[in-house]
C-alpha cells in the first residue's frame, strides 16, 4: 500500500511538471503574448498617469505614439510598444522584455550610450538615475511614471504644455519644435477620433462591439455637423504651435486653400445639377400646358 501511494505521489509530481511546462506563458518562451499585441499594456498605464499628474487627456499618449507607435497586426490600430529600443536614431521593436534587455546590453557592449527604452523612450544617457536597472527601465509602469513626472516638471518650468512637449524631445528649438508639432497633430487626431471599442463592448461579444461602433459613428457624425465640434483647447494649442513654425503655417494654409477649392468645385456641380433639374421641370410644365389647353 505504501509503495502504491509513493507511486501515485510520483505520478502526480510528473503530471504537475508536464502541466506547468504546457502552461508556460508565451512571453516567457520568447514569443509575444497575444495580450501584448493590444494597446492595453501601455495605454491603460498612460491614462492613469495622465489623471494622476494632471496632464491633459491623451497628451502623454500622443507622445508615446510619436516615440514608439506601430501598427498592431491584430487590431490594425496604432499602438505604443513597451519593448522598443532606439539607438543612434534607429528603432527596434522587440518581441519580449527579455529580448529588449539583451539588445540594450549588446548595444552597450559595442560602446553605445545614447539609448531610448520603453513605452515612453526614456533616454538612459540623459537620465542615468531614472531606473536602477534595465528590468525596471522596461517595466511599463515605472517607465511611464518617470516620463509623466518629467513632462510635468517641464510644464512647471516652462509654463506651457507646448514648450514641455518640445523640451521632452530636445531643448534646442529647431529639434523640439518639429517634434512638438508632430505630437500635437497626433493628440488632436486622437481627441477627435471616437473610441469605437470599449471594454464593455468586447466583453459582450462581437454584436456588442458592432453596436458600440454604430453608436460611436452616429455620435461622431452629429459632432461633426455641430459648429462647436472641435475642442477649444486643442484648437488653441494647434494655433499657437503653428504660429511658431513658418513651415507649419504655410502647410496649414495650403490645406485651407485646397479645402476651399474642393468646396467651390462641389458647389459648382450642385448648382449645375439644380439648373438641369429646373430646366427639366420647366419643360415638363410646358408639355403639360400644351396637352391640356384648358
Amino acid at each position: 500500500m505504501a509503495r502504491f501511494l509513493r507511486f501515485l505521489w510520483a505520478a502526480a509530481l510528473v503530471w504537475l511538471g508536464l502541466t506547468g511546462l504546457a502552461l508556460t506563458p508565451s512571453w516567457a518562451k520568447g514569443k509575444p503574448h497575444k495580450s501584448l499585441l493590444s494597446n492595453d499594456l501601455c495605454a491603460s498605464i498612460i491614462a492613469s498617469a495622465e489623471r494622476r499628474h494632471g496632464i491633459p487627456a491623451r497628451l502623454l499618449r500622443a507622445i508615446s505614439l510619436a516615440e514608439t507607435g506601430r501598427v498592431d497586426p491584430h487590431s490594425k490600430a496604432m499602438i505604443a510598444w513597451p519593448w522598443a529600443v532606439n539607438a543612434g536614431g534607429t528603432g527596434h521593436y522587440h518581441a519580449t522584455k527579455v529580448k529588449a534587455i539583451a539588445a540594450v546590453r549588446r548595444l552597450r557592449a559595442k560602446g553605445a550610450r545614447n539609448i531610448d527604452v520603453g513605452c515612453m523612450q526614456v533616454n538612459l544617457l540623459h537620465h542615468p538615475k531614472a531606473f536602477p536597472n534595465l528590468r525596471t527601465a522596461f517595466d511599463p509602469e515605472r517607465n511611464v511614471a518617470y516620463a509623466a513626472k518629467f513632462l510635468k516638471d517641464l510644464h512647471a518650468k516652462t509654463g506651457s504644455w507646448i514648450d514641455a512637449v518640445a523640451a521632452y524631445h530636445s531643448s534646442v528649438a529647431h529639434q523640439g519644435t518639429p517634434y512638438m508639432l508632430r505630437v500635437l497633430r497626433i493628440w488632436v487626431d486622437r481627441r477627435a477620433r471616437p473610441r469605437t471599442k470599449t471594454v464593455a463592448a468586447r466583453s459582450n461579444g462581437r454584436a456588442g462591439a458592432i453596436g458600440q461602433t454604430k453608436r460611436a459613428r452616429a455620435a461622431a457624425k452629429s459632432r461633426s455637423a455641430s459648429p462647436r465640434s472641435a475642442s477649444p483647447r486643442s484648437a488653441s494649442l494647434v494655433r499657437r504651435a503653428s504660429a511658431r513654425s513658418p513651415k507649419a503655417v504655410k502647410r496649414r494654409w495650403a490645406e485651407v486653400v485646397a479645402r476651399r477649392k474642393r468646396f467651390a468645385e462641389w458647389l459648382a456641380q450642385r448648382q449645375s445639377k439644380r439648373r438641369i433639374e429646373q430646366q427639366g421641370d420647366l419643360e415638363a410644365g410646358q408639355t403639360n400646358t400644351a396637352g391640356n389647353p384648358g
